[in-house]
């Protein structure tokens, strides 16, 4: 009778190791923050080097095969009591310098703090299914069903992180909570050992016998490449619009497990094969984002998530429906990790070198519409071709009008065009081949787009693309040079040789940072993050300015297409992660400003306690820290507010609401928070006008700590 009790046990034992292997991930990229700096591409390592990892253990698997199930299932215990003497992780306290190997530098944290078990933890799910597959359940035939319960589980740990665990624990405490649910492991893995009884006699179907093809293997690799790909891709396009976290790191990597419980789930039939359907269109939608210059970050952001969604849930439906018999169980796990190491590797460690964008995201969504729509053929009947025709014809008729109207640029009518006749063309389920080659020119202008709005640079690296575009603003009679991380503006310049030192966009004398730095006068500096190096312009030829970035990109970027930094003052440059050089230096400074952005947002490690503890030791006793925390999506006031309460500090909050007013100057909204040791020094620095107020604490918010910090107690509504 214990026979009954196989698949509930089972079922069990994969949802508490899938949620385990899935958790870890978040906490370690928690945990790199500190180290490795906050770039969007810390996670693509990562998360590439967690899928290598889970090839390791589907390969160890397979190699197994040839075990009876006991003794493969005995191996695995075996392998969980070794794993377990690593617990509980932390991160090697000897890693290499980030400036100088980041990709290095997070692959060597990640194996060495949790390699072992993680691939010890990646070998559940091939070694229960096989355990359960020769049992005597009824079921047994078929056991591929335990793999929607433990994606489940991966689901349900992904979601317990940001939403539970992180605003509840610090990262120490984080680690022996996990150490408990991987001692319970522990107990359930031997459990289904010992209630393995096999079948006394397996028939084989010749089906079942028979080999598996290399093509057939090609697919399930090619249908597991694609949705690794683009999780990658889209979690790129997220975190460097949003903030490089591991609370939206998780958003995505949920999304694409969410896609595998659907797919092998023994319901949701209708669902899925009307996801096949209107996949192609959704895909049109997210092409055309970039292209057709969505303002919208909200419904951009949808439209990407959805089709990532759709794209991913397509090929694991795929999967599902070409999954081998269970002989070939483990070939088949191996072939999916095979896909998820060569996609997630590809834009970890290969596109960064071979694009100046991300262009490997829409590539991906272009070649899954190619593979995954190839099969939607049908006759073209004089009726279909009237449809797309009028269709068609109808659309024109309005962008020509839109265009006559308000003047469109060249490449948004070329874009609008592509994609209503790939659409149309979708629409009628016709000519899918016809389909794909308008993708492939949507995809040709999200290059080449750069050709069309005056971009004199474009150029990536591990932390990102850095873009210089130039601007005509007819109504002042000047051109703008602005400066891009992402789609996040980091500086901009009035191009000419009357105004090209004026400190312009978050620096302007109009800005809060400008106030503060008229009333101080500071003689000492040190700038973390460089931008395009406006506020050197504020400096006397006696001043000491040293910026710090950690992206050599960046630095080249300001030196090289922006006057701010050779015509001003020349400044001392440092290439490196802003709290460790300053960590290191034994200057004292007048005012240090905190300005390093990933696009919108601060990387999190540099508004930690501790990160301001370093600041200070390198603050004059009078000096000055200036916080530039802008953000769409965050208020970082309460934060930096519990901390000055922590550190005995005064805190003031500066914005300004007011933009451009005039042909001499340009300045943006910004929001930024100074503080100092002594209040009433920073009283009387503080301008005396409504742009100025005490920085105020909430109760619900925490000073943040280098293993302690919650994104979601400090986002703002979304920008609709």
């Amino acid at each position: 009778m214990f026979y009954k009790l196989v698949l509930p046990v089972c079922a069990l034992t994969m949802l508490v190791a899938a949620g385990l292997l899935f958790n870890i991930q978040p906490m370690i990229g928690k945990m790199l923050l500190p180290k490795v700096g906050g770039a969007p591409a810390v996670w693509n390592v990562a998360l590439a080097c967690f899928q290598l990892m889970l090839l390791a253990g589907y390969l160890l698997s397979h190699l197994m095969r040839k075990l009876t199930a006991f003794t493969h299932g005995a191996v695995y215990c075996f392998l969980l009591v070794c794993a377990a003497a690593t617990l509980p992780f932390s991160l090697p306290q000897n890693l290499p310098e980030v400036d100088s190997a980041p990709t290095r530098a997070t692959a060597a944290a990640i194996i060495a703090s949790v390699g072992a078990v993680f691939v010890a933890l990646s070998l559940t799910a091939p070694t229960i299914q096989r355990l359960f597959a020769q049992s005597r359940h009824k079921e047994a035939s078929d056991p591929y069903f335990l793999y929607a319960a433990s994606n489940a589980g991966s689901f349900i740990g992904l979601l317990a992180y940001p939403f539970f665990i992180e605003p509840n624990f610090a990262v120490s405490e984080q680690t022996h909570l996990w150490k408990h649910g991987y001692w319970m492991l522990l107990l359930l893995a031997p459990l289904c050992l010992l209630l393995h009884k096999p079948r006394e006699q397996t028939v084989v179907s010749h089906e079942a016998a028979s080999p598996v093809l290399w093509k057939q293997s090609w697919e399930w690799i090619l249908l597991a490449l694609l949705p690794s790909s683009l999780t990658l891709g889209v979690t790129t396009f997220v975190s460097t619009d949003i903030s490089p976290t591991p609370m939206l790191w998780v958003g995505t990597l949920a999304l694409y497990l969410a896609t595998f419980v659907i797919a092998f789930a023994r319901r949701g039939a209708k669902l899925r094969a009307l996801n096949l359907r209107i996949f192609p269109f959704i895909v049109l939608a997210a092409v055309a984002t970039p292209l057709l210059q969505v303002r919208t970050e909200a419904m951009a952001m949808s439209l990407q998530l959805a089709a990532f969604f759709s794209v991913a849930l397509a090929c694991h439906t795929k999967l599902a429906e070409k999954r081998p018999s269970y002989e070939h169980l483990t070939v088949f796990y191996l072939c999916l990790s095979v896909g998820g190491a060569l996609g997630g590797s590809f834009n970890a460690f290969v596109a960064p070198f071979i694009f100046n964008g991300f262009y490997e995201y829409p590539l991906a969504l272009s070649l899954a519409y190619f593979v995954l729509g190839r099969k939607l053929t049908c006759q073209l009947t004089p009726k279909r071709l009237a449809l797309v025709a009028s269709i068609l014809s109808a659309f024109m008729i309005v962008v020509v009008a839109i265009n006559q109207v308000m003047p469109l640029e060249s490449h948004v009518v070329a874009s609008l065009v592509v994609m209503i006749f790939a659409l149309c063309i979708s629409l009628s389920h016709c000519l899918p081949k016809l389909a794909c080659c308008a993708l492939g020119v949507c995809l040709a202008l999200t290059v080449g787009k750069q050709f069309f709005n005056d971009t004199q640079f474009q150029g990536r690296d591990f932390f990102g693309v850095i873009s210089v575009r130039d601007s005509n603003d007819e109504a002042k009679e000047r051109t703008l040079r602005h400066m891009m991380h992402g789609t996040t503006t980091h500086g901009v310049q009035i191009v000419g040789p009357l105004r090209r030192t004026v400190p312009t966009g978050y620096y302007s004398p109009e800005t809060p940072i400008g106030e503060l730095w008229n009333a101080m006068r500071p003689a000492d500096i040190a700038a973390v993050g460089i931008g395009a190096g406006t506020l050197n312009c504020y400096a006397k030829s006696d001043d000491f300015v040293h910026f710090i970035d950690i992206d050599p990109l960046a630095v080249e970027t300001a030196q090289k297409y922006f006057t701010f930094v050779t015509e001003c003052p020349s400044p001392l440059v440092s290439i490196g992660d802003g709290r460790l050089v300053l960590q290191s230096d034994k200057r004292f400074y007048d005012l240090i400003v905190l300005d390093a952005f990933s696009s919108d947002a601060i990387p999190t490690h540099l508004l930690t306690r501790e990160a301001l503890e370093i600041y200070l030791r390198r603050l004059k006793p009078n000096g000055v820290l200036a916080f530039h925390v802008s953000s769409r999506f965050f208020d970082f006031e309460p934060v930096l507010a519990a901390a000055a309460v922590d550190l005995g500090l005064t805190a003031y909050r500066g914005r300004n609401r007011k933009r451009d007013e005039s042909a001499d100057t340009l300045f943006f909204g910004s929001v930024w928070i100074a503080m100092a040791r002594d209040g009433a020094t920073l009283r009387d620095i503080i301008p005396q006008n409504k742009n100025w107020r005490l920085a105020q604490t909430q109760p619900q918010i925490a000073a943040w700590r280098d293993d302690y910090s919650s994104l979601m107690r400090i986002m703002n509504p979304p920008p609709f």
